[in-house]
């Protein structure tokens, strides 16, 4: 009840029906989640608007364009200077509670928990505004850092300050920012998700969900933003993704023969065709085939 005591939420008493009085057919309730990452010590809850079709419904775009590592490399592109320079980050603790959605638009944020309706008074907002990175001259960092954490306190942001974080090898956005030697990594704990994930698929004979095999798509589309020139080679990955479950096999009698020889039990191809291209691990088709 911490949200509904800080006025990030309130308690619709009256449940649906009040919640229907109010704002009509603008009404949708969305799922609540809990997410614990590894490595972090406290679950974090979430609301998934996506589920009610609001979000589908909406007609401001979601997506936006967010400062990733190429932000901080164009800055850098621009000075000619050899100045040190450090960085300060901090975190904006439940950044999307602090979004105040329109009195007419607040069905759209409904939830329930043990029977009682709930309302969130802020909208969900993908920016990366709750996670700032300054860059800053080593000279002044310091004095200029505690400046700008005052003034975001003055205003009443409330910051999250185990995040909290000034110098020069941050973290920021996924990426391990050394600002003294001027290169950009993947922290460990990311590199070995990345290579658990590979691993895996290197295994000979392994066969993967297609919803695995994206995941890991996606950490090397993630990872090659930082290394565009191995970009070209994720099409390995996505030519996986086209690989089609079932093909046709148009077999000869003396092939058909040959297939009728090496199936197992329960109609699986227990050992590779000598006269056609079918492989041993293609039970799955020849299974449909004769039957």
């Amino acid at each position: 009840m911490k949200d509904v005591e800080a006025g990030h939420a309130f308690i619709l008493e009256g449940g649906e029906e009040e919640a229907r009085r109010r704002w009509g057919k603008h009404v949708a309730a969305g799922k609540l989640g809990v997410v614990h990452a590894s490595g972090k010590k406290k679950p974090r809850l979430f609301g998934d608007g996506s589920i009610s079709g609001a979000n589908q419904s909406s007609r401001i775009r979601e997506r936006v364009r967010l400062p990733g590592l190429h932000s901080v490399q164009r800055f850098f592109s621009k000075r000619g200077d050899k100045r040190k320079w450090v960085a300060l980050s901090f975190d904006v603790k439940g950044a999307h509670k602090l979004v105040l959605v329109r009195e007419q638009e607040r069905g759209f944020s409904c939830f329930v928990l043990d029977g009682k309706w709930f309302v969130w008074i802020p909208h969900a907002l993908m920016l990366y505004v709750d996670d700032a990175f300054m860059l800053l001259p080593k000279s002044v960092g310091p004095l200029v850092a505690s400046t700008a954490i005052m003034l975001v306190s003055a205003l009443g942001v409330p910051l999250s300050w185990a995040k909290l974080g000034i110098g020069s090898d941050l973290i920021w956005i996924g990426w391990r920012f050394d600002f003294e030697t001027g290169i950009v990594l993947l922290p460990p704990d990311k590199v070995e998700s990345l290579l658990e994930a590979l691993d895996e698929m290197r295994r000979k004979g392994q066969r993967l969900p297609r919803k695995r095999v994206e995941k890991v798509i996606g950490k090397l589309t993630r990872f090659t933003s930082g290394a565009l020139w191995l970009r070209p080679w994720l099409n390995e990955f996505y030519c996986l993704l086209r690989k089609p479950r079932a093909v046709t096999r148009l077999l000869l009698v003396s092939q058909f023969e040959n297939l009728m020889a090496v199936l197992s039990s329960d109609l699986a191809v227990a050992a590779d065709m000598k006269e056609c291209d079918i492989l041993s691990r293609a039970g799955n088709f020849t299974r449909w085939l004769v039957q």
